[in-house]
């Protein structure tokens, strides 16, 4: 990208965040004043204070509580980490498994391999090796267009093979 197209993503970028701070911001005061406006008549001590008074204490009493509550489960209780979303929002292209989720997917490529390749063990491993480079491949890497032309290659291969063994397991049967 250009630097006049950076810049521009940044200026735009900068101001969508001011935006949306300012709507909720807005919208917290729109919250706390419906709210004040709407109880306040029922509550005998802000009703005694007067129409706009009363209205206005309340309010400012809801601002103040949920402001209080936001900045104690922000800073003070540390109840949420930002730190969880950036391991995810990272790289969106790449895709880490968990431990348990590469347990089950290797598992689950020899369950497949036993199944298609009872009696031929070369094909069973080319199926593998299939799965395996498709797992590793991510968009970032340097020979990115090399491995994934070679798994297009595996996969044609490795699907004429399928039926070619199907047309002749019909034939037979």
């Amino acid at each position: 990208m250009t630097k006049k197209g950076s810049k521009l993503k940044k200026l735009a970028m900068r101001w969508r965040y001011r935006l949306d701070n300012a709507r909720a911001i807005f919208g917290l005061l729109t919250f706390a004043v419906l709210l004040g406006a709407t109880y306040a008549k029922r509550i005998p001590w802000f009703m005694e204070q007067g129409f706009w008074r009363g209205d206005f204490l309340l309010s400012l009493l809801i601002l103040l509580v949920f402001v209080i509550g936001g900045y104690l489960y922000d800073r003070a209780f540390e109840l949420w980490s930002e730190d969880i979303t950036v391991r995810v929002e990272r790289n969106p292209y790449t895709y880490v498994p968990g431990p348990k989720e590469f347990l089950i997917t290797i598992a689950v490529q020899h369950l497949l391999a036993y199944l298609l390749f009872k009696e031929d063990e070369k094909e069973a491993k080319l199926f593998l090796e299939i799965l395996s480079e498709y797992f590793s491949l991510t968009p970032n890497s340097e020979d990115y267009r090399e491995k994934s032309n070679n798994i297009k290659t595996l996969s044609i291969d490795f699907v004429k093979k399928i039926k070619e063994k199907m047309k002749t397991e019909e034939e037979e049967g």
